[in-house]
């Protein structure tokens, strides 16, 4: 009986970190899409992304790693699931992506490559911009 109710316990549990875990996916994916869309969008190009600012009531952070290798850039989602952290990879249409730097921007410049956190310090929407050659991302901060 007890080994029966541990056995449902195990596959509950493992079953909610597997739904949790699509939603994470799910998540990264939504920036890769907006990400692709602004750099095929060309010139003039303007897109605002609003985005869910938690998986499963747990923070996560997007790193932009688009400069390491410029032929294959990518972007990661590093969420803690219930086993650890899990890091899902996106590729990207090769461009130039930049992070706009700006004072009240909420995107870590001092780390490489850059993050974005989900903190509630920052709104969970992102402007993407096109001129051309560049797509500028911007996260700005609730007090910016």
């Amino acid at each position: 009986m007890i080994a029966g109710f541990v056995s449902i316990s195990f596959l509950e549990r493992s079953e909610i970190s597997r739904t949790e875990s699509t939603l994470a996916k799910e998540v990264g994916q939504g920036f890769a899409d907006a990400l692709n869309m602004a750099a095929r969008g060309g010139a003039g190009f303007t897109y605002t992304y609003r985005f869910q600012k938690t998986v499963s009531a747990r923070e996560y952070e997007i790193v932009f790693d688009t400069t390491r290798d410029p032929a294959h850039p990518q972007i990661a989602i590093n969420w803690m699931g219930g086993y650890g952290t899990d890091t899902y990879l996106y590729p990207l249409v090769p461009y130039d992506y930049r992070i706009d730097t700006a004072s009240r921007g909420c995107i870590s410049s001092s780390t490489n490559p850059p993050k974005l956190s989900s903190n509630n310090n920052c709104r969970n929407q992102i402007t993407l911009a096109n001129d051309g050659n560049t797509v500028t991302i911007l996260q700005v901060s609730y007090y910016g």
